[in-house]
């Protein structure tokens, strides 16, 4: 089977086991433990667990990315669950950007009748209000170089990454401090230069979102391979999880996947041994 076969199948799997993989991954999230962790709700969207505080860095459902665009009345692959009951445990969402992978507005409406903080950006903070039912006083706007203490975790925004040539994409990329750990998001990075990266040591866990270039996922060779290696160890972190895969709506020579995380494993692996690296699951639980 050629590649793009093996996609197409990768991606019809996903797509139909999601909603018990979700399910699965709710149920486990919502248990009462003191083991840090955290999952991956889409290809880059996050929630945590960190001692017993619940938390989530742009929770989105791969059912809203598919449906983007489409009215309620069009919906194909609407969700049938309950996100107000799925998240009642949830203390603060963090969020990047607006690109909607990354921003699943009927979640974030959902949670607006919950007792919960929302980080946001300048930029998204007036989109937010418009899209949703989210009251204003439940939003924080946080600023670049800006700090923040939520239940007990220290957030910094720092600029985000995102800029690609003339396209400038408004985003936040986050440390946090959870007082056992230190956990870096550089977010949907496009120009891998080390120098833009804020003078933060002591990291943990730093989460590399893949991107090896536009329209050259089927390609063998990939000339951003080390870009986004030696960017993404600059920080010197104990640990990197790629992630930034399993991106369902998107075309193969777009698409990432295990294919190409293995690949950046093994450069890491051999550069940067001292570096542990890992792949994350869609809706699997990772420890920390």
């Amino acid at each position: 089977m050629d590649r793009i076969k093996k996609i197409d199948q990768e991606k019809k799997n996903i797509i139909a086991n999601y909603e018990e993989n979700w399910d699965k991954m709710m149920t486990e999230w919502n248990k009462d433990d003191n083991t840090d962790s955290f999952w991956l709700t889409f290809s880059a969207c996050y929630l945590f667990k960190t001692g017993k505080v619940r938390w989530a860095l742009d929770p989105v459902s791969l059912l809203h990315r598919m449906d983007a665009g489409r009215d309620e009345s069009e919906l194909i692959y609407k969700h049938k669950r309950n996100f107000v009951e799925d998240f009642k445990k949830l203390s603060f969402v963090l969020l990047s950007h607006y690109h909607v992978d990354h921003y699943d507005f009927r979640i974030i409406d959902s949670l607006s009748s919950l007792p919960i903080k929302v980080v946001v950006s300048e930029q998204l903070f007036p989109i937010i209000l418009k899209d949703t039912e989210m009251p204003k006083e439940k939003l924080i706007i946080l600023k670049n170089n800006e700090s923040i203490n939520i239940c007990g975790i220290k957030i910094t925004a720092f600029d985000g990454f995102h800029d690609n040539g003339m396209i400038q994409v408004p985003s936040n990329s986050y440390l946090i401090d959870s007082g056992k750990c230190r956990m870096f998001f550089s977010g949907d990075v496009r120009e891998y230069n080390k120098d833009a990266l804020p003078p933060i040591s002591l990291i943990d866990f730093y989460f590399a979102h893949l991107w090896l270039g536009g329209k050259s996922a089927l390609l063998k060779e990939y000339e951003l391979l080390k870009p986004f290696c030696e960017f993404s160890s600059k920080l010197n972190p104990k640990k990197i999880f790629i992630t930034h895969l399993f991106e369902v709506a998107r075309i193969a020579e777009d698409y990432w996947n295990n294919y190409h995380s293995e690949k950046v494993e093994n450069y890491l692996m051999e550069h940067y041994p001292e570096i542990n690296v890992e792949t994350p699951q869609l809706n699997h639980r990772v420890i920390l």
